[in-house]
């Protein structure tokens, strides 16, 4: 009898009710650990999890060689190199041939079992689920998790994810702490997905100046450790206006260096074959702009305006300002109860102390330009990930103005106001 013919009538004859009440039967063996004869002391908080030698030695020649070769060990296993959470996923694909992850981070701690204990199926589900599942938000913590453990099947995902939503990842939270090899790796793709090497520049500053945050110096007293990573910035693809503009008076540029920099722009030089302009992938852009005043009394120390409303993205938005702790916060929040959508969003908000508007309200007749004026830029970029569990109460300050700011301002006009105006500019940018 051949053997394909003899697979085939296995098939035929496969009993989905009984294979039913074998899974029941694992199931049960995986949740109450009865009949357990084996203990496995995982990580560093040495959490027991209690198994069945038969059942792991039947998954795994990693297991059968542990507890029934001539060098098996005692029941009682230590493990160190996994977490708790890793080995109780490998366990659950064990006794049921499933998986139930709940998180990116557990699939990559349950491959790191799998891999160890060469469980290739399960290690196939891992990747499966983590390329399905990441987020650009995420990736980045998943690279370096991976990096920092020697787990290189997962950076062919990280790496497409980088390139091709580059616009979202260098907005995540986690961008600002990445390792210094890790913004070298993302300096030295050829394809992102940017406006253009601004862009590029801009986002590596902001790190810089996080990183020099880390080493509690000022970015310029980092510039020399960072000159191995600065050189991946594509100045020459800028033109001269771009470099002049938004990066010549950059602290981590010297003046020999900018000059110079400026020099093979203006004669179209390039200074290595590998710095040619880079492929950009477009950026697709949402942008709301809106203008709204709002009524502070200094005296009550209180906002006498309604909130600002608007619609974007399909939904209602809601924008309002509170006294906290000495300063007058701008807070911006969804003026609905969930979503079911992620996007990256960025702020742009120029707020306006107008002296010379309020002067004009007591004297009707009065052009006078030299007025003082008082000013405030903020700059917000935050990825917001709302599921349906959000508080729709909680929002995000994107701008705070001190109180004592604001009374020694009003304390400068000609006639001593108790209140000012604020006219704001803001604008929204969503990135899809």
């Amino acid at each position: 009898m051949k053997v394909e013919n003899n697979s085939s009538a296995c098939d035929k004859s496969s009993n989905p009710a009984f294979e039913n009440v074998i899974l029941k039967r694992f199931k049960h063996l995986l949740e109450s650990d009865d009949k357990s004869d084996c203990d496995f002391i995982v990580g560093p908080t040495k959490m027991s999890i209690r198994g069945h030698k038969l059942i792991f030695s039947l998954a795994s020649e990693v297991f059968d060689a542990m507890f029934f070769s001539d060098l098996k060990e005692d029941s009682v296993v230590n493990i160190v190199d996994l977490e708790p959470d890793g080995f109780l996923g490998m366990k659950h694909f064990i006794y049921t041939g499933t998986t139930d992850f709940k998180s990116v981070t557990e699939a990559l701690l349950t491959f790191m079992a799998a891999h160890k204990y060469l469980i290739n199926q399960l290690c196939d589900e891992c990747i499966k689920y983590v390329e399905k599942n990441i987020q650009p938000c995420d990736v980045l913590e998943c690279y370096e998790f991976c990096k920092n453990r020697n787990i290189p099947d997962f950076n062919e995902i990280c790496f497409n994810i980088i390139q091709n939503e580059t616009d979202a990842v260098v907005h995540s939270e986690y961008f600002l702490s990445i390792e210094v090899e890790t913004i070298k790796l993302i300096l030295g793709f050829t394809t992102l997905k940017l406006d253009s090497e601004v862009s590029v520049f801009k986002h590596f500053e902001r790190w810089a100046k996080a990183e020099a945050g880390r080493r509690k110096s000022d970015i310029k007293g980092i510039a020399n450790s960072l000159k191995p990573i600065f050189k991946q910035i594509r100045f020459t693809s800028m033109n001269l206006t771009e470099f002049s503009h938004c990066v010549k008076s950059c602290p981590l540029l010297s003046n020999e260096e900018a000059m110079y920099i400026s020099i093979n722009i203006f004669t179209n030089k390039v200074l290595d074959s590998t710095k040619k302009q880079r492929n950009f992938l477009p950026v697709n852009h949402l942008t709301f702009k809106f203008n709204h005043s709002f009524d502070i009394h200094l005296k009550e120390r209180s906002v006498e305006c309604s909130d600002l409303t608007f619609n974007f993205l399909d939904r209602k938005w809601r924008i309002n300002v509170f006294y906290f702790k000495e300063n007058f916060c701008f807070n911006l929040l969804p003026n609905f109860s969930s979503v079911d959508f992620s996007f990256l969003i960025k702020f742009n908000s120029h707020l306006i102390i107008e002296g010379d508007r309020i002067q004009r309200r007591a004297f009707s007749d009065s052009e006078n330009e030299n007025l003082p004026r008082f000013e405030l830029k903020s700059e917000c970029h935050e990825i917001y990930k709302w599921d349906t569990n959000l508080n729709p109460n909680n929002g995000m300050i994107f701008a705070a103005i001190k109180y004592d700011v604001l009374r020694r301002y009003s304390q400068s006009m000609i006639f001593k106001q108790s209140w000012v105006e604020l006219d704001g500019n803001f604008e929204i940018e969503c990135f899809k």
